[in-house]
């Protein structure tokens, strides 16, 4: 799921942004593996004129991102392995948009070379 919620349109305009899965448990090879799922969100605030972006994120947040057991169980091999993730994420970022760019005519791509 991919989520953008208007927290505010004016001014202040900010988003908030929460997305997330879940993956089933599943077998690959000879090894049986675990459930996991994500859950992210952030929040995203544009001013002066939507020209400046700042954006808070925090990804991973229960820290779930991987398979929490993996087993194999083939042959005389027995395997059982617990998983911790440590993959959480905070970042910051700002972005500004210093605009003044025109787009230039394009010329017609010669296109005699490919046949018809």
């Amino acid at each position: 799921m991919n989520n953008t919620i208007n927290l505010s349109d004016a001014r202040p305009n900010i988003k908030l942004t929460l997305s997330g899965y879940y993956v089933t448990p599943a077998l690959q090879g000879i090894f049986k593996l675990g459930n996991f799922y994500d859950v992210s969100a952030g929040l995203k605030w544009l001013f002066a004129n939507n020209r400046a972006t700042f954006i808070l994120k925090y990804d991973n947040i229960f820290r779930s991102r991987s398979p929490r057991s993996m087993v194999v169980d083939f042959g005389n091999q027995y395997s059982r392995m617990k998983t911790i993730d440590t993959t959480q994420l905070f970042g910051i970022a700002f972005s500004w948009k210093f605009g003044g760019y025109k787009d230039r005519s394009q010329d017609m791509i010669d296109r005699s070379s490919f046949g018809k």
